[in-house]
């Protein structure tokens, strides 16, 4: 696993409003995908950086 920190813009106003999500990330692809038992929560995660309802 790796820990990554993207830095998303969040104001759609034109606005100097950022966000910073923490995620980690797996680095043996198919053993992660093993473990997937729902996709829920990312979509969760992805919509509210994406700012999305």
């Amino acid at each position: 696993m790796a820990f990554v920190s993207p830095i998303c813009k969040a104001n759609k106003n034109g606005g100097k409003s950022y966000r910073s999500i923490g995620f980690e990330i797996c680095l043996d692809s198919e053993e992660c995908n093993e473990r997937i038992t729902s996709t829920e929560k990312l979509e969760e995660i992805l919509k509210n950086v994406n700012n999305l309802k």
